[in-house]
């Protein structure tokens, strides 16, 4: 089930300990297979830069992008001259 997004949100962002998982509006068809799209071309040029592509709906009623979640430290609240 999708949860209900704000109007000014085009997707929905779940974390488990090892994944992420994306839900995007129904009204926002392409939004999935761009973010798909972007994973597997990250994946098969430079492995390692960012989280591996593991599943993808598409043509899901709200479409699902599954990734790896990276580790590292949170940034939100933190200045740049801090990292």
């Amino acid at each position: 089930m999708t949860p209900e997004l704000p109007e000014h949100c085009t997707h929905a962002i779940e974390l488990l300990p090892d994944r992420v998982i994306k839900r995007f509006r129904g009204t926002d068809r392409e939004g999935g297979a761009r973010e798909w799209r972007a994973l597997t071309l990250l994946a098969a040029h430079a492995p390692g830069l960012a989280p591996e592509p593991w599943d993808c709906a598409p043509a899901a009623a709200a479409p699902v992008v599954v990734m790896s979640r990276l580790a590292g430290v949170p940034m939100r609240g933190r200045a740049l001259s801090d990292v």
